[in-house]
């Protein structure tokens, strides 16, 4: 499954500019005071990595559409993040037999992006989601599950720098916050409501926010 594509958090005007206060979505209007998990948006490259009982000691790392052919190199560096032996043996403890498991992450460093220098001059690969597919229904894991099983898979997550609202969201991307990779401004937030939600036709409830756009509009009402 490819990853579902994130709503900035406004909708944009004809010079790709944020209009603050017209929201993209309602649902984010009605959850604009609700508590939201808040990680660090890495810039990079989508990658997702799955596992399934048909390729029981193998796993298919692609990029975030089915078409995208990942540089060797980068496959590589990837590759060795992955002990299929460790993983096979914690998804089949973890989710049953049989697991089918989609692992979401960002590759970064190296020439991954023009930034990609300032998080490493190396390649990595950073999870920020898991989804879970087993039968009946796919289920994504919470942020204190994605955790608990990256530290056992002993990949790295995606770092949580606040748990508050979309206006203290806003508010951090518009004065600028340094990575967690570095003395460099982060690319912005990713975030969740608490409390997984879904809306009216079963979508996920996720935003993003990019520091870009919140420092050109400062001073701007958020009314």
């Amino acid at each position: 499954m490819q990853y579902p594509k994130i709503r900035t958090i406004f909708n944009r005007d004809e010079n790709h500019k944020v209009r603050v206060g017209d929201w993209s979505r309602p649902e984010f209007a009605c959850l604009a005071k609700a508590e939201w998990i808040w990680t660090e948006k890495v810039d990079g490259t989508n990658i997702r990595a799955y596992f399934s009982p048909e390729f029981p000691d193998k796993v298919r790392i692609m990029g975030r559409r089915e078409e995208s052919a990942l540089p060797k190199k980068w496959l590589e560096a990837i590759e060795k993040c992955i002990d299929m032996g460790r993983f096979s043996e914690i998804f089949s403890r973890e989710f049953g037999e049989g697991a089918r498991v989609v692992l979401y992450g960002e590759g970064y460093g190296g020439d991954i992006q023009a930034s990609g220098k300032l998080y490493s001059s190396e390649y990595g690969f950073v999870l920020f989601d898991i989804l879970n597919q087993a039968p009946p229904k796919a289920r994504w894991l919470s942020r204190e599950e994605l955790t608990t099983i990256a530290e056992k898979l002993r990949l790295d997550v995606v770092p949580e720098v606040l748990r508050g609202n979309i206006h203290q969201a806003i508010d951090m991307a518009r004065y600028g916050f340094f990575s967690c990779w570095g003395k460099f401004y982060a690319e912005g937030l990713v975030g969740v409501p608490s409390a997984q939600l879904f809306d009216a036709e079963g979508n996920r409830i996720i935003c993003k926010i990019k520091t870009r756009d919140f420092r050109e509009s400062a001073g701007r009402s958020l009314q």
